[in-house]
């Protein structure tokens, strides 16, 4: 008989006036009998029912661990009742000890076959919820197709196998399809402190995020929270997931899995860059900086990321650049899609760049000793920063600054119309 670990089961639609999205029902019966939405995993339960094994099922929290369980009950106990129009059909098991051979679990964590056993995958979206994503749409005055991106964006990525279809965090869609609002529902039901301890303890650079982590097919699989490295958790966590896979070295890459992830997880780590901007405080200075580039106004952008810069305790020197350009990156990605740091042309890396409604900022900034806000000017041109966003037509803003070690925050900095 299968024995889970924890994982989340899905909804089938009855047909009903409002919907009734089962956000926090942890209770198979209720569910069904009190009307609420059901995408049907039935068949996958019938499999492992059928390959008869002892399984451990690891899945990040919130994709539904006691609502499976109760299912995988109601199964065994074969009340049929409960699964009527759904394709499952229970058979009544009686006398069976869920706990035999535990030692012989059977790891299906990562096995391709049950990827989408919790959560809910682009074709379920499609098929259960069209009606809902055009009401979300009109909501939100977007057509279908855009609700749909911003959902995928936010929600979607998910991938628990290599070569496996992404499923969504089931939470957040029901959380977003329910309110009609797009916000961060899964991240705000817990937060990674202690994770966010072991990187800065570790002085990891989170711009690694961006170029993706590299990690063993075994490392990847390693339940302890005490080897010292704390990637494998985060994937377990939920915060980063399978991204590629190269079958020759066995080699996991790892990254955020959407939006709501990436935005979310960078929040909670911005305040150890930055100890006096606390959470409710960072919507605002983020906010503030897309406004100030929305009116033009880069002089008061610069005096908001002056102020940011002047809390570090830090010392600005070579040795803590580190420090400073983490602080930028952070800052800007937290901008959103609009933002990318350290965006490639042909010839580098521009520290920088931000695509607005009407106009494209590329920013380039040098710690003082090593150059000034005329030499960062001077790199755009002669690297091409600028090249790759010619054809957007957008003006283009070429902006060069300089640090000041001596007032550890922002010193000079320029602003000039450029040209790709």
């Amino acid at each position: 008989m299968p024995c889970f670990a924890p994982c989340l089961f899905w909804w089938y639609s009855y047909p009903m006036k409002r919907r009734k999205y089962p956000i926090g029902i942890q209770d198979f019966a209720g569910l069904r009998t009190e009307g609420f939405v059901y995408v049907d995993k039935t068949p996958l339960i019938r499999r492992l029912v059928q390959e008869g094994r002892p399984y451990f099922l690891s899945r990040p929290r919130r994709f539904g661990k006691s609502l499976l369980l109760s299912t995988l009950k109601a199964y065994f106990e074969g009340k049929r009742e409960l699964f009527e129009e759904i394709a499952g059909e229970p058979a009544r098991f009686s006398k069976v000890s869920i706990f035999s051979e535990l030692n012989q679990l059977i790891d299906i964590s990562m096995d391709r076959n049950y990827a989408s056993l919790c959560g809910i995958t682009e074709e379920e979206l499609a098929d259960y919820f069209s009606a809902d994503i055009k009401a979300l749409a009109e909501e939100n005055g977007m057509s279908f197709d855009q609700a749909m991106g911003e959902t995928r964006k936010r929600y979607n990525g998910y991938h628990f196998a290599q070569e496996s279809e992404g499923v969504y965090n089931p939470f957040s869609i029901l959380n977003t399809l329910g309110s009609k609002q797009f916000r961060y529902y899964w991240f705000a039901t817990g937060t990674p402190t202690f994770l966010v301890k072991a990187l800065t303890k570790l002085n990891f650079d989170p711009r690694s995020f961006k170029d993706r982590i590299s990690i063993s097919g075994e490392s990847v699989m390693d339940y302890r929270f005490d080897n010292g490295d704390p990637f494998p958790v985060l994937y377990q966590a939920g915060y980063l997931t399978i991204k590629d896979y190269n079958r020759d070295t066995g080699i996991y890459t790892l990254g955020f899995p959407n939006g709501e992830v990436e935005y979310g997880f960078l929040r909670e780590l911005l305040p150890a860059y930055t100890p006096w901007v606390n959470g409710s405080r960072q919507g605002l200075y983020i906010g503030n900086f897309i406004q100030d580039l929305d009116n033009r106004d880069i002089d008061s952008l610069m005096n908001r990321l002056r102020s940011l810069f002047s809390g570090i305790p830090y010392p600005l020197n070579p040795q803590n650049e580190y420090h400073y350009q983490t602080l930028l990156y952070l800052v800007f990605t937290m901008m959103g899609e609009f933002a990318q740091a350290e965006a490639a042309s042909a010839a580098g890396r521009s520290d920088m760049v931000v695509i607005r409604k009407d106009r494209i900022y590329v920013f380039e900034f040098k710690l003082a000793g090593r150059g000034t806000a005329e030499d960062a000017l001077r790199q755009i041109d002669e690297k091409g920063y600028l090249l790759p966003y010619s054809a957007e037509g957008k003006r283009l803003v070429k902006v060069g600054v300089q640090f000041d070690r001596k007032k550890r925050t922002i010193g000079k900095w320029i602003a000039e119309e450029g040209r790709g």
